[in-house]
């Protein structure tokens, strides 16, 4: 018997959210219909920028030529919905070189999307930009972890967050990224960065 099987009962029971009026439900507690509640992914985000070796200044986008935002899929359950949250819990950029001279930058995600600007533009969001800032993730040179040395090698930056950034994916599950320069910067040629954001979904 199934129900006896729910209650710990056989024979004589009480079904599981039944109330006197003989109304079923589930009651409090950890029970969950459909996906359960609190899995973790991580979302992954990449910015290959354009074969050249120009000098970014503080304040300039690191970006594909054409300046598009960066996209995570962060949310789950995104077929056909909208406002899917959640919270990113931690962060870690992977550099695919290995530069002297280390760079220090901002990921500013937003729930919209737009524009990022071109490569090596000054970053300049509008009032109505920033508005749907969720929040700013900062990689520092000075955290900087190396691998292979060299501008053919590759070196990480990792952030655990202080404090989690919550955020509504309101259209398809997705949120924006745009990675500014916080000092003078050499790059390599195509030189490739990659996000991953640790995301625990709600």
């Amino acid at each position: 018997d199934a129900f006896a099987a729910l209650s710990g009962t056989d024979g004589d029971y009480t079904p599981i959210g039944v109330d006197s009026a003989g109304r079923v439900g589930l009651s409090a507690g950890e029970l969950f219909l459909g996906a359960m509640a609190g899995r973790t992914i991580i979302a992954n985000g990449t910015v290959t920028r354009p074969a050249d070796t120009t000098i970014y200044a503080a304040n300039d986008v690191i970006s594909a030529a054409t300046g598009v935002a960066i996209t995570f899929s962060v949310a789950r359950l995104t077929s056909g919905s909208t406002g899917r949250s959640g919270v990113i819990q931690s962060a870690v950029m992977a550099d695919s070189a290995n530069e002297t001279l280390k760079l220090d930058g901002d990921l500013f995600l937003f729930d919209t999307s737009f524009t990022a600007g071109n490569d090596n533009a000054a970053f300049v969001p509008t009032d109505a930009n920033m508005l749907n800032l969720l929040g700013v993730i900062t990689f520092s040179g000075g955290t900087a972890r190396s691998g292979l040395a060299g501008t053919g090698g590759n070196s990480a930056y990792p952030n655990a967050l202080s404090a989690g950034i919550p955020f509504v994916a309101l259209t398809l599950g997705d949120i924006y990224g745009i990675f500014v320069a916080r000092n003078a910067y050499i790059p390599i040629s195509a030189e490739v960065f990659t996000f991953r954001l640790g995301i625990l979904q709600d």
